[in-house]
């Protein structure tokens, strides 16, 4: 398959829902619902573990503790499973919105986290208690086992690299909320959770691919409950290469690796090695040519290829550009942002409404990408000449604060520029 036939979809393929503080039933609709305005795909991910407190009665008076995960009640496991799938089922649209059901896997803790994304609903959640054995059971089904935070300690939520089926695990999550395992030297650290980090060798990305193993690589939030936005800005996405937005095309893209993930905006990247796409195995040779076309949402640093976890080649962007001269078709890029301010959890934050519109007299935006935090918000309506906007941050949605990123593309048209401007 060729790279001209495949179109790049976002979507955030970790997305905890009916955590612990979700409480008996999820909207699931709203979930998916406000999804849906700014991603192409969802895998739904069921978060299976129950938080209880380990030795309480050692606790200081008035400290929470430490807490450990445990397997839900298995009545609850399939009540709340139940309600998953109906909701993948209901908002699935291929071309439009692609959802899939899935659930995060922990097991015992030893073999390292996992969500399992199903194909189509019917599946049951999988109470194995070792990789090999969840291998086994999901084999036959049409269900991919994709790791997550692998870096932190190998046997204790981290990732053992030595039982890996390739067709099971076709990527890895190395990027999302808890911080970067590409490696274990922590230039994003694993250590927003104080239970589980920080990074360490033996479970990276990278400890992955000295072994010999053929995974791809993607980005994705680790969003924790309903409360938060499926995609939020900043903690991770995944992007797709495939020729439709179906579920039959995204699932064999998943599987051959046509992957990669971005930790904020969405850069659009295309790499072949050989005339092939990303994800491709290829016989070896003694000539390689290797072909990288990246488009940012902003100024782009550099690109490096990494060859067996050394820098291969660079090519640094930095102060490589040039400003427009007068009178020719120039393109620029302008992010805008609106809403700071504290989090409900800290003030009493009321509703706010913003309408916004940005008007262009010389020359015609030519497109959008929108980078949201907040649950309300919007994506934009962009025309020729302007773009409008309506947004609301709704008190109590979003943890650190609610605000509606946006990159804006136009073209300048030279009509009105003289030799003297």
């Amino acid at each position: 398959m060729n790279r001209e036939s495949l179109n790049i979809y976002w979507g955030d393929a970790h997305h905890n829902l009916y955590v612990f503080s979700d409480g008996d039933r999820v909207d699931m609709e709203r979930v998916c619902r406000e999804a849906r305005r700014h991603l192409d795909f969802l895998p739904l991910a069921y978060y299976t573990p129950l938080s209880v407190p380990f030795r309480p009665e050692n606790n200081p008076p008035g400290k929470a503790g430490i807490r450990l995960e445990s397997w839900k009640d298995p009545r609850r496991i399939e009540k709340e499973w139940a309600e998953i799938q109906e909701a993948s089922k209901a908002f699935n649209d291929d071309g439009s919105f692609v959802t899939f059901p899935g659930y995060e896997w922990q097991g015992d803790g030893t073999s390292g986290d996992h969500n399992v994304i199903c194909r189509r609903e019917g599946a049951s959640v999988c109470r194995a208690a070792r990789i090999a054995d969840l291998y086994g059971s999901l084999r036959g089904q049409d269900a991919y086992a994709i790791p997550h935070h692998t870096a932190y300690r190998a046997g204790h939520r981290g990732r053992d690299w030595s039982v890996c089926d390739e067709a099971l695990s076709p990527f890895s999550e190395i990027y999302s909320l808890h911080g970067c395992s590409e490696t274990d030297e922590e230039w994003i650290g694993l250590r927003s959770n104080p239970r589980m980090g920080p990074a360490l060798g033996g479970g990276t990305y990278q400890d992955a691919l000295d072994r010999g193993l053929h995974l791809g690589a993607i980005c994705s939030g680790d969003n924790f409950g309903a409360a938060v936005l499926s995609g939020r800005y900043g903690n991770g996405l995944m992007a797709c290469l495939a020729p439709e937005l179906t579920r039959r095309s995204l699932w064999e893209s998943f599987g051959d690796r046509r992957v990669y993930g971005v930790t904020g905006d969405r850069i659009e990247l295309d790499f072949s090695v050989n005339g092939r796409p990303m994800g491709s195995l290829i016989e070896s040779g003694r000539s390689r040519r290797i072909r990288v076309q990246v488009v940012g949402q902003d100024a782009i640093d550099r690109i490096e290829i990494l060859r067996n976890g050394r820098v291969l080649a660079t090519h640094c962007h930095q102060g490589t550009w040039s400003a427009p001269r007068p009178g020719r078709v120039s393109r620029f890029k302008l992010r805008f942002e609106a809403g700071w301010g504290p989090s409900y959890d800290r003030i009493e934050v009321p509703d706010r409404h913003w309408r916004g519109e940005m008007e262009l007299s010389d020359g015609r935006f030519t497109g959008t990408s929108p980078a949201g935090s907040a649950r309300a918000s919007p994506v934009p309506n962009c025309a020729a000449e302007r773009v409008r906007s309506k947004w609301c941050r709704r008190a109590g949605t979003c943890s650190r604060g609610g605000r509606m990123r946006t990159s804006l593309s136009w073209r300048r048209i030279p009509a009105r520029v003289s030799p003297s401007d």
